[in-house]
């Protein structure tokens, strides 16, 4: 755990002035021509499950197409926990689904909704305590708001942040963030419909690989 604090420290130093673009999906975009997306997105962050169990339509299909097409990718897990016993077994459940992957970007505990009722300090700590005992570089992806409101910042300065905020000139998280979701209606080549666009201030594919996290 160490080693993963240290290079979160690395990282926020040599953060990028310019953005790295990518986008986030799941099952709602259907089947994707990653090597269409490939074209326009560096990287993309795929949902692999929720809660406990659930498990992503799309998820096997979204890694091995992007794995093929050259699209570096992270994932994340939507959570329906409450407190850090609920969030113990969802960090086991994504460790399942992470077995055998290698991911070039962060693993996200994604914590809106009904989960911002919950223990949320505690459920973060938890849930990526767990998985940075198993060598994975993990983050959380929620609002600015709740980010600002809800989290304790000592807490949040340990993992890497993946901010939502949509109509912004920057995202209005008063922390130090890695990646910003600035729209849920975008249109990329490869993708029918709206797709989230996301833009990146951080590289994390260079930390990820050179220090061996996820998978490498």
């Amino acid at each position: 755990m160490k080693k993963i604090l240290i290079c979160i420290s690395l990282i926020l130093i040599s953060s990028i002035h310019s953005y790295i673009e990518g986008i986030d999906v799941s099952t709602y975009q259907g089947n994707i021509d990653w090597n269409a997306v490939k074209t326009e997105k560096k990287f993309a962050i795929i949902r692999m499950g929720y809660g406990k169990t659930g498990i992503d339509d799309q998820y096997e299909n979204n890694y091995k197409n992007a794995k093929e097409a050259g699209v570096q990718i992270g994932a994340y897990l939507f959570s329906y926990a409450k407190d850090s016993e609920g969030a113990k077994l969802e960090a086991q459940h994504a460790l399942d689904l992470l077995k055998g992957k290698k991911f070039e970007w962060p693993i996200y505990y994604d914590i809106e909704g009904d989960a911002l009722k919950g223990k949320v300090n505690e459920m973060l700590d938890t849930f990526c305590q767990i998985l940075q005992e198993n060598n994975y570089f993990c983050g959380v992806y929620s609002s600015a708001s709740p980010l600002n409101n809800e989290f304790n910042s000592d807490v949040l300065s340990k993992y890497a942040v993946w901010v939502a905020h949509y109509g912004a000139n920057k995202p209005g998280y008063k922390g130090e963030w890695g990646i910003w979701q600035y729209s849920s209606k975008g249109s990329v080549s490869g993708i029918k419909g709206n797709v989230d666009l996301d833009n990146a201030s951080i590289d994390y594919s260079e930390i990820i690989i050179s220090k061996g996290f996820n998978g490498y």
